[in-house]
């Protein structure tokens, strides 16, 4: 379970040959298969959250980086559009979400149309995502 917002969950289904991730609604018993990622699941944090603007759940991934991305990388699902698609704006080093005790990423929060999390740099900071505009 990557994370949750409204009654959804997003799940990741991993097996030695495939990564494939579910939108879940556990209250109605249904999932939805979310477009093949493009990407490694593995190392990375999600936030799921409703975009009032667009009248749409946007995912958002946060990845600090692997052999196929150098700098930190995110990636953002519009569930209307159905795909993919890199940021324009990707956090900076400086930004990227705090591990934990086991070295996994600390979960996106998503509050007031934004997501939110504590990165660490020099100093630790709070880093605000806008999911309208995508800053």
């Amino acid at each position: 379970m990557y994370c949750c917002y409204d009654g959804l969950v997003l799940l990741g289904v991993v097996d030695r040959f495939d990564e494939q991730l579910l939108l879940w609604n556990p209250s109605i018993r249904e999932s939805l298969v979310l477009p093949h990622p493009k990407f490694t699941l593995s190392e990375s944090t999600f936030g799921l959250g409703f975009d009032a603007t667009s009248d749409d759940y946007k995912i958002l991934k946060i990845h600090p980086n692997d052999r196929l991305f150098p700098k930190p990388s995110s990636v953002i699902l519009a569930l209307k559009s159905g795909s993919w698609r890199r940021n324009c704006n990707p956090p900076n080093g400086s930004s990227i979400p705090l591990r934990d005790s086991s070295h996994l990423l600390h979960p996106l929060v998503f509050v007031h149309g934004a997501f939110h999390w504590v990165g660490f740099g020099q100093y630790y900071r709070l880093v605000s995502f806008s999911i309208s505009n995508e800053v």
